[in-house]
């Protein structure tokens, strides 16, 4: 055998072994263990370091990981490699806002609506820019800590039942942040909470006129109708769910948690073991929901070793273990 023949087959050799990594990484991604697919997809990266599948898969595990810088280290190297690969823009958007860079994020985000047919994302994205491109009279970015410290408050009016708390909160950040989807979700949550479910659907409609894609309005909307007992509202909006498949961890989540709130257990399982290596195992919410969509799947074990957890860090579950709940 030739010395340059020889050097092709080592070559077919290392690019089947970096499938073989690359493949692997991707069944444990699926699986919802990330630590080991991006164990794989990080050694398949070595083998084939200019391969744009491998590199977009391993950005988006780190992504889902918070490992932001790297996850974006990534997406920018695929781009260099081949600018096809349109998505890389909406991840970078969405994690320099996550970490703060309002200008990064908006260069970004105004990429990806320039060159992506994807019309649901390409909502996402100008929602993203509204939010980080409020500017000063001068011209540079408005402190988010306002805005962020507010929606953690509602939150926790919401939490400890202060709904006319949180009602009133979430009604002044819409006045001032007219485009703050999450003020929308919060207060039809809470109204829905007192009894208000009219104003509360209402509230939702209003958010879907403005923004028809958003995927919490959506899920809370079903979620209300299937507490009023609405199954016919409640059968269409699942069909419109069950359709999507979002990039971001917390819109998985929250997919996860409204299926199985309205008995849909193997959708709600599906995302919610596919996030279950997430930085989201500290949310209580998420970890009653795995623990019950687990048990009602059939995966007992998983079940139990979740809600352990959930009882380790909080008691007042005692007594409502997925095994001792009637439906």
């Amino acid at each position: 055998m030739s010395v340059n023949e020889e050097h092709k087959q080592n070559i077919i050799s290392l690019h089947s072994f970096s499938l073989f990594l690359y493949e692997r990484g991707m069944f444990y991604y699926e699986q919802g263990n990330l630590e080991k697919s991006i164990f794989y997809l990080m050694k398949a990266s070595r083998i084939d370091k200019d391969n744009s599948d491998v590199l977009y898969q391993l950005g988006i595990a780190l992504t889902e990981c918070n490992e932001l810088e790297e996850a974006n280290n990534m997406f920018t190297h695929v781009l260099q490699l081949d600018k096809t690969y349109q998505d890389c823009y909406y991840f970078l958007a969405y994690n320099y806002a996550s970490l703060g860079l309002f200008e990064e994020s908006q260069r970004y985000a105004e990429t990806y609506i320039e060159v992506s047919d994807k019309e649901q994302y390409v909502q996402e994205m100008k929602d993203i820019l509204e939010l980080v491109t409020m500017e000063e009279e001068e011209g540079s970015f408005l402190p988010q800590d306002k805005l962020i410290i507010n929606q953690e408050k509602v939150r926790a009016y919401i939490r400890d039942g202060h709904f006319d708390d949180a009602i009133n909160l979430a009604g002044e950040m819409l006045i001032e942040y007219p485009t703050c989807w999450v003020a929308y979700n919060h207060m039809a949550i809470a109204l829905f909470q007192q009894g208000e479910y009219k104003k509360a659907i209402d509230t939702l409609e209003e958010l879907l006129e403005k923004n028809p894609f958003n995927l919490h309005a959506l899920c809370n909307k079903m979620m209300f109708y299937y507490s009023l007992g609405n199954s016919e509202e409640v059968n269409i909006l699942k069909n419109i769910l069950a359709r999507l498949y979002p990039f971001l961890p917390e819109h998985q989540m929250k997919l996860g948690i409204g299926f199985s709130a309205i008995g849909e257990w193997e959708l709600g399982y599906k995302w919610l073991s596919f996030l279950r290596r997430e930085c989201f195992i500290e949310d209580i919410s998420f970890c009653y929901w795995l623990s019950v969509s687990a048990y009602k799947t059939g995966h007992i074990s998983i079940s139990k070793k979740i809600w352990k957890h959930v009882l380790d860090h909080d008691s007042s579950y005692e007594g409502y273990e997925p095994w001792n709940r009637e439906s």
